[in-house]
Parts: structure tokens; sequence; C-alpha cells
């Protein structure tokens, strides 16, 4: 992974209304040692020494008692046996290693298989009602082959910082999920309207090409998730196939 990606981590909107406390007992300048610390967290396993306490002093050009006082007035800081610690910082850098598990076995799978780099492409006509019944399955074979290499290859390419954005991380469950629900149909229902299996398909696989803003989808995923767990759906695969393919058009628009 590169520092870049190692260096990354996300800074909420509205952090300085959530940090009011701190500010006003603080100031601005206790807000500013507020994120240092946190940078330095991020940078240390999610921890700091009470006893590296002056050498962060002198370091930040501040004094060890306006630290003191912003650990203590920060109820997002932990102290105990000598250790600070935030469970914000702990959870970021747990997903942080997440990702990098996820990037290491897509890279894992692409070096196991020699051919992995070079991914044929298909082409069938934008006329649908042309399309012959072989070439229509010849397309859902090449989505169905071809998709652990397509996705191998986003998550290979794609930066932590995309990674984090997004509220889902282990697409290839979810995905597969769905291929398995469509690929032995001839077409998938979407709006009422019949979209043939291979069309979906390549609006499926679509999500994971290299540079797509995959934003939509995961509002899309979430929104299932939410609508779910609430009780407003029952059928939660068939929510997912429409919405799916819901958030791809939107992309397009």
């Amino acid at each position: 992974m590169s520092s870049e990606n190692k260096l990354y981590f996300s800074h909420d909107f509205y952090s300085r209304d959530n940090l009011s406390n701190l500010r006003m007992k603080c100031g601005l300048e206790g807000y500013g040692i507020y994120w240092c610390l946190v940078e330095i967290m991020h940078e240390n396993g999610g921890k700091i020494k009470e006893s590296d306490i002056d050498g962060i002093a002198y370091n930040l050009h501040t004094d060890v008692e306006k630290i003191q006082e912003v650990i203590k007035n920060c109820d997002t800081f932990i102290s105990k046996k000598g250790v600070i610690t935030s469970k914000r910082v702990l959870d970021n850098i747990e997903k942080r290693e997440r990702i990098s598990a996820i990037r290491r076995e897509a890279v894992g799978q692409r070096w196991n298989k020699p051919d992995e780099s070079e991914l044929p492409e298909v082409k069938i006509g934008e006329d649908e009602e042309r399309v012959t019944a072989a070439e229509q399955q010849q397309a859902v074979d090449f989505y169905v082959n071809n998709f652990d290499k397509m996705l191998n290859r986003w998550l290979d390419r794609a930066t932590m910082e995309q990674l984090d954005g997004h509220n889902v991380y282990d697409y290839r469950n979810l995905f597969w999920g769905v291929i398995n629900a469509v690929k032995d149909k001839k077409y998938v229902v979407v709006n009422g309207q019949k979209v043939p299996t291979y069309r979906y398909l390549e609006v499926l696989c679509s999500h994971i090409k290299q540079n797509n803003d995959i934003s939509n989808l995961d509002k899309a995923i979430a929104d299932v998730e939410s609508r779910y767990e609430k009780g407003l759906i029952r059928n939660k695969m068939q929510y997912m196939i429409a919405a799916l393919y819901n958030a791809r058009n939107l992309d397009t628009k």
C-alpha cells in the first residue's frame, strides 16, 4: 500500500460542533491540539503514552498543561494505565486493516491467475431485439466468469480514501449473491420492466470499473439495509437487485 493511503483518515463534517465543549474550555488552540493528538494516535497504533506528552508538547510548540487540559476535557480520549487511547481512532485503524486485507486478497487472487491482467471484452449490439439467445448466454457467462477479475482489478487500483469513504467493504459477497440470483433467468424484472439478464449483469459490473464514483451504489445498499432492518421490506434480495441497477443508472445521468 502506498504511503498516501497509509496517511489518510476521515475528518467528519461538523466536528467543530461536536467538540464545542472542548472549544469553549480550550479555545481554537485546544481544538488544533486535539486533531494533532488524533493524527499522532493514528500514526502509533491508536495510542499515546503519557510519558510522551512532554516530547509532543515540545514538537507542537505548546505547553504540557494545555495538552493535558485537552485530554481531560475531551470525552473521546480514554486515559488508563499511562496510555491514552480513542475508540474512534481504534475503529478507524481496524477499518483500515480490513480494507488492507481485502486489497491483499484481491492482489493475491490476481497473481495466482496468470491471465488476470488480461480481461477480454464482450461485445453485444445495442439493438436488443437482434441479439440471439446464444449471444445473450455468451454475455451472461462472460460476466459471471469474469466478475472476480473485475472486482480484484478495482480493489487493487482503488485508493484508501475511495474505499474508506464507503459503508460497504465486502462487495464480493453482495454482488455474488445478486449474480447467483439472476444468472439463470432470461429476464430480471426491475421497476416493472423486463431487463435482459446479460444487460443487467453488464450494468451491475459497471459499478466496479476503474475511476467510477460508487457513492450512489453505497447509498442504494444502505437504503435497502435500512428498510429491511425497519421491517419495511420482506424480500431483501429482490429490492437489492433493483437498487443496484437503479444506482448505476443514476450515475450515468
